[in-house]
């Protein structure tokens, strides 16, 4: 029973730490984000299907690139643990990433389908503009990155670490889903 407790307390605190380093970094990354005035904090207001660029400025990337640090530091600084541990090889980067990639793209693109096939959506009209296109596909590219270095990356190790893989996968999918 100690050691689950032991197990249990040591994970939180891999947890704070990793909360704690992704809020400061956040914090500085968002304010050099506003001091380089990458984003208007008076358009900032603005319905975001106007201007995804000062969100993705002001939120996605600072908690982006929080997150990469977070997980360096925790687990690679702190607890001394090689990439490998967060998921990160250098063998078939590409690869993996193309791969990923497109089952995404095919995984979207299949609920869009399903949802317009059973009349759960439709189109009213279509509108391209790709200043806007363009700025929701790294939006959603940045938003979708920092859940799996969070989730992937951080979490599902570190808890499969403490206790077991099962253990991991069930708890980082609770909180991924």
């Amino acid at each position: 029973m100690n050691r689950v407790l032991k197990q249990i307390g040591l994970s939180v605190a891999e947890v704070v730490l990793f909360i704690g380093i992704m809020g400061m970094t956040y914090a500085i990354v968002g304010a050099f984000a506003l001091h380089l005035n990458l984003a208007d904090l008076e358009d900032f207001d603005n319905p975001i299907v106007d201007d995804p660029y000062s969100l993705l400025f002001l939120t996605y990337l600072p908690v982006f690139i929080g997150s990469i640090i977070s997980v360096l530091v925790v687990h690679h600084i702190i607890f001394k643990r090689p990439l490998s541990f967060s998921g990160i090889t250098k063998h078939g980067i590409i690869k993996q990433f193309s791969v990923g990639f497109i089952w995404s793209a095919l995984l979207l693109t299949l609920g869009f389908v399903i949802l317009y096939a059973l009349g759960m959506m439709s189109i009213t009209s279509v509108n391209m503009v790709p200043n806007l296109f363009f700025g929701f596909l790294l939006l959603f590219f940045i938003q979708s990155s920092f859940e799996e270095i969070a989730i992937r990356s951080f979490l599902l190790p570190t808890l499969s670490h403490r206790f077991n893989i099962w253990i991991g996968l069930i708890i980082s999918s609770i909180v991924f889903a």
